[in-house]
């Protein structure tokens, strides 16, 4: 019996120590003969697993691996000459060509440090190509390092560009470059690189990559129509404090010689800014080629304040002061978070000149707005409505004020398509000395169809006036891929003022349709 048990006791415990020693065998100075690979096995919420030449475990419990390595966690994969895996911080240290993929994004170095539960990486003598919102568009970066994480990273001593191609068809140039996906790229002691030649230095420099589509090009754009005639556009932005900045932009001119204007807002813990423009345009149904000067106008808006309700938005954390902002209704852009409702007040004083009529006056503009968010009404199927008002006061005693219910729909039969209708009924009552000023419609439906692709870009707009049953306002636009850029055209009409532009594009960073 005795010896029955004993002879139990010891296969027990003899598989027990063979299992320990085949465990443990990858960590303690193991390595493959004849060129065999070694791997390791390291359990965890996320499951790590190690392929080198050789594999050895330190008493700190870090585990060293060389020649080949690869280290897998999850959807990423790092391939190395030497790295080190700590699996107490899960912190991979790897030298040698070092190359890192993961869903997003991917990096090659000669010495990376990359935290694999927060997405922190160090790297010396980078390159890396992270993935944008738009279709078959890369960022890529290359520079003496790179660090940060998927929320924000620093780039010193390189190069950004969206371009493959070498030299890149366009690409920033500069000494530090911060980058923060889904808002902008933010370069400092920045040179613009067009061909791989630069083209122009400055101090500072920010590409937007938000969703807005009336966001400044890199490069110059031909303009031709009523306003100008024909001309040559150029846009500059550059940051400020607290999520400021500044807007200008310049036209050289056949009619005007030279117009634009100059917007700059303050960071979002002061809700004011300040707009001077030289005859910019403003496109009305009433006159052709008309334009106004602003010298200056002061901006002011409600900032986003803490509400009752998590589901309404008060306030707007930022303002851009444009001329559509000093001429139009406030609007709120996209939304965020769980918001569904949001109230807005903004408003501007200054004096403008209108030309040709050459009237000129001091303004008071008072505008504020109650939006609902678009749901799903129906399959693909999008409802929204907002209450928008207006109010003017002028120098000379008069005022005008205008109310606007709205209905907006959007259908999207795919992701590449877009069809949106917004009614507009525009009650105004008062008078204005300025045509800008001025409705073009009492009862208003826009229409816009917009198709998209990775490869061209198609829009159709226009404005029904249903009172008169006539079409006043349209446009139309197209664009094409071209390796890194995107040429396009575009046309368009407003009562008696006709334009073309013809526009290139950067997809990824400039505006577009």
């Amino acid at each position: 019996m005795h010896r029955k048990l004993r002879s139990l006791w010891l296969g027990i415990t003899g598989r027990i120590m063979l299992t320990v020693c085949l465990l443990l065998a990858p960590y303690v100075g193991a390595h493959g003969a004849d060129g065999d690979r070694v791997h390791a096995h390291i359990p965890g919420l996320v499951p790590v697993a190690v392929e080198a030449s050789r594999i050895t475990r330190a008493p700190s419990g870090k585990i060293h691996a060389t020649g080949g390595v690869v280290i897998s966690r999850g959807d990423d994969t790092l391939h190395a000459s030497e790295a080190t895996y700590d699996p107490a911080t899960d912190e991979i240290e790897a030298v040698g060509d070092v190359r890192l993929f993961q869903p997003g994004r991917r990096l090659t170095s000669e010495r990376l440090r990359y935290g694999a539960r927060t997405g922190e990486i160090l790297g010396i003598d980078i390159r890396a190509a992270l993935a944008s919102k738009a279709p078959r568009v890369e960022y890529h970066f290359q520079g003496e390092s790179l660090s940060g994480s998927p929320e924000e990273y620093h780039l010193h001593g390189g190069l950004f560009t969206t371009c493959e191609q070498h030299p890149p068809h366009f690409g920033l140039r500069a000494r530090e470059i911060t980058y923060i996906p889904g808002d902008r790229v933010r370069a400092r002691r920045v040179s613009l690189l067009f061909l791989g030649t630069p083209v122009i230095t400055l101090p500072s420099y920010t590409l937007d990559l938000t969703d807005d589509r009336d966001k400044p090009g890199l490069f110059p754009q031909l303009v031709l129509g009523a306003t100008d005639g024909i001309g040559v556009r150029g846009d500059l932005r550059l940051p400020m404090p607290d999520r400021g900045g500044l807007h200008a932009y310049a036209i050289l001119s056949a009619r005007h010689t030279l117009r634009g204007g100059l917007g700059i807002y303050a960071g979002e813990s002061i809700p004011l800014g300040i707009r001077a423009g030289f005859k910019e345009a403003a496109p009305t149904r009433f006159a052709s080629g008309l334009t106004v000067s602003v010298l200056p106008a002061i901006t002011f808006h409600l900032p986003e304040l803490s509400s009752p309700s998590p589901a309404l938005q008060l306030g707007m954390a930022r303002y851009q002061p444009t001329f559509d902002t000093l001429a139009n209704d406030v609007t709120g852009g996209g939304w965020s978070g769980d918001k569904r409702y949001r109230l807005l007040f903004a408003g501007s004083a200054g004096r403008y000149t209108e030309h040709p009529t050459d009237v000129s006056d001091n303004r008071l503009n008072l505008t504020g707005a109650f939006e609902v968010r678009p749901f799903q009404a129906f399959e693909k199927i999008e409802l929204g409505a907002a209450l928008r008002g207006r109010l003017a006061y002028y120098g000379g005693g008069s005022h005008y004020g205008v109310v606007s219910p709205e209905i907006n729909a959007q259908w999207s039969p795919s992701k590449r398509h877009l069809l949106r209708a917004e009614f507009r009924h525009q009650i105004a009552r008062g008078s204005t000395p300025f045509l800008f000023d001025r409705i073009d419609a009492e009862r208003n439906l826009n229409l816009t169809w917009r198709t998209r692709s990775a490869m061209d870009a198609i829009e159709l707009a226009a404005d029904i006036d249903l009172d008169n049953r006539s079409l006043y306002n349209w446009s139309v636009g197209y664009s094409r891929r071209v390796d890194c850029l995107q040429p396009g055209l575009t046309l368009h009409r407003r009562g008696e003022d006709w334009g073309i532009g013809v526009t290139l594009e950067i997809p990824g960073l400039t505006g577009g349709f």
